[in-house]
């Protein structure tokens, strides 16, 4: 193997410069020698020499160990979700994670499908202690309990297209609005004048009344409880946005009667392609449909689409 033999003083610079050419070896490791750092690399390049470095150590990666490509890291918590074939490492994987990721403080795996009255994924612990924890994103912090509310970190671009979509809006309404990340994002970054955030459960509302103070965003208005019994006490909004794909056609009428004339609802749902037309055929009885944007899959060939309605 080659290495290049510098001076200690400009070992640094020179590590930096051959990551940026490609050509600094990341399988073998730098080693101290007296007033000058033996620094592995790719090929022989000029001034470079032999050497026989020891290997990193590096951790396989959780798709390299156990076949599974994906997890989610909210907060200081891992979410993993395991195939049926491998239930039964689930510990390993969950004690594998801990190692990858030294921040953590728990793993959970997904234990079956999103159900109940306020649609919580069911968890089961394999690693690690506590449920509770604090996200942080784009400079907000989100308390939550990832047993009992339901988050996502990975809507966090869609959260700025929110933003970007809603800037200077006078008022809006956000119905499901979970530990409200929505309503804290259209209050710290879209300028937003006054939001109301709806919601059922009681624990994510709880949640939600911290993060909003936290944050500081006294224009948001916490209203927990149902959307059908709250609906009457929103003020007139400029927009709606409902972020509860498997849900939100079932609150249509309330929307409209949040809505001034003209305004804009955003509408998530979740829908297979040959099933689309049906679901916005729905949307029409209440609403002009401006645009439709197919988001990522969240089951088998089933999509969250991004409806932009108007009244």
């Amino acid at each position: 193997m080659w290495a290049l033999k510098v001076a200690k003083e400009d070992a640094q610079r020179e590590i930096v410069r051959l990551k940026s050419e490609g050509i600094f070896d990341r399988s073998r490791k730098v080693v101290r020698q007296g007033d000058h750092v033996i620094v592995p690399v790719l090929k022989k390049v000029p001034g470079s020499v032999e050497a026989d470095l020891p290997p990193v150590n590096r951790l396989k990666s959780l798709k390299e160990e156990f076949g599974i490509g994906s997890y989610d890291v909210v907060g200081d918590i891992a979410i993993v979700f395991i195939p049926r074939e491998k239930w039964d490492e689930r510990f390993e994987i969950g004690a594998h994670l801990m190692k990858i990721h030294r921040g953590l403080r728990a793993v959970y795996a997904e234990s079956g499908a999103t159900s109940g009255e306020f649609r919580v994924k069911p968890l089961e612990l394999v690693a690690g202690e506590g449920s509770e924890t604090v996200h942080r994103e784009n400079g907000i912090k989100l308390r939550l309990d990832v047993t009992r509310v339901y988050f996502s970190p990975r809507q966090v671009s869609e959260r700025m297209k929110l933003v970007n979509y809603f800037k200077g809006a006078e008022r809006v309404a956000v119905f499901f609005a979970g530990v409200g990340p929505i309503p804290i994002y259209l209050s710290k970054f879209a300028g937003v004048k006054e939001i109301y955030a709806v919601e059922k459960n009681p624990a994510a509302c709880e949640y939600m009344r911290m993060n909003v103070n936290d944050n500081r965003c006294e224009n948001v208005h916490v209203m927990c409880g149902d959307v059908r019994d709250l609906w009457k006490e929103i003020p007139p909004c400029d927009a709606v946005i409902m972020p509860l794909p498997r849900g939100s056609l079932g609150f249509l009428e309330e929307a409209l009667g949040v809505l001034k004339e003209g305004g804009t609802a955003v509408i998530y749902v979740a829908s297979k392609e040959e099933e689309l037309e049906s679901r916005l055929e729905k949307i029409t009885r209440f609403f002009k449909v401006m645009e439709v944007r197919r988001e990522k899959e969240i089951g088998p060939r089933e999509y969250r689409f991004v409806v932009h309605c108007r009244k």
